[in-house]
């Protein structure tokens, strides 16, 4: 949804994936993604927040290991959604 832009369909998932036990720590990042990408600069943020608190050494360049875009707009606006967050953080 996120490479569609459907990022209000993208919320709702990424938020259904975060509910599910044992989630793979990577995934953490992807409701602040959407919500940041859907225009909910906060939710994000606390999102974010909640990524950062569990793994404090996480970024955006492990994000893109585990999940490798190729396309360089879709890249550029995750990358992007991540970066806003971590500025605004420290």
């Amino acid at each position: 949804h996120i490479i569609r832009e459907e990022y209000s369909e993208a919320v709702l998932w990424a938020e259904k994936v975060m509910s599910t036990p044992n989630v793979h720590p990577h995934y953490s990042a992807i409701p602040a993604i959407a919500h940041t990408l859907n225009g909910n600069m906060e939710r994000g943020l606390n999102w974010y927040k909640k990524l950062k608190e569990n793994f404090p050494d996480s970024s955006y360049h492990d994000f893109f290991v585990s999940f490798p875009f190729q396309d360089g707009a879709v890249r550029k606006r995750i990358m992007n959604a991540l970066l806003v967050h971590e500025t605004a953080t420290r």
